[in-house]
């Protein structure tokens, strides 16, 4: 994610694409929890790195 942030420019949806597979791989290798921790630390991250208003966990726009 330190690279969407400071080196490629991409939009959301990208990064959204790009957390996506995380979630899908910690719960086939993991399992459930692992899942859970993953999927909940994806939206965390996403929030707060790429929804505006970046650098806080608000959500700006209610299509967010």
């Amino acid at each position: 994610m330190a690279v969407y942030v400071f080196v490629i420019n991409v939009n959301a949806t990208t990064v959204a694409l790009t957390l996506l597979p995380a979630v899908l791989a910690a719960a086939t290798i993991w399992g459930l929890p692992e899942a859970i921790t993953t999927s909940i630390s994806a939206v965390l991250v996403f929030n707060f790195f790429f929804l505006p208003p970046v650098g806080t966990f608000r959500i700006e726009d209610s299509q967010n």
